[in-house]
């Protein structure tokens, strides 16, 4: 089975009235971008899902308007081996990362 390596390639940004964004790159074992990879954010408090997004051709994600608050993700990708993210934190003290 193959597996999806997920780079983040800007983590976290915020907005002033309390959102953040995500922005993720999703590629295979080999570096290559995977297009229509599904990634879907879940709420750590009831694991509803907050925000989905297929990537792009370039195997880019962006997830807007993300309230504050602690999530998790999952990639799926047919023939691929499902990715978790564990941890993903959105809170007002948080500056712009990479």
């Amino acid at each position: 089975m193959r597996f999806i390596i997920l780079f983040i390639a800007l983590f976290f940004s915020l907005y002033t009235q309390a959102q953040g964004q995500l922005s993720l790159k999703i590629v295979d074992e080999n570096k290559s971008a995977i297009e229509y990879a599904n990634f879907r954010l879940f709420s750590v408090v009831d694991s509803s899902v907050v925000a989905g997004e297929y990537s792009n051709s370039k195997g880019k994600v962006i997830i807007s308007d993300i309230p504050f608050g602690k999530y998790y993700g999952k990639i799926t990708f047919f023939d691929f081996k499902d990715k978790i993210v564990n941890e993903i934190v959105f809170s007002s003290d948080q500056k712009k990362t990479t």
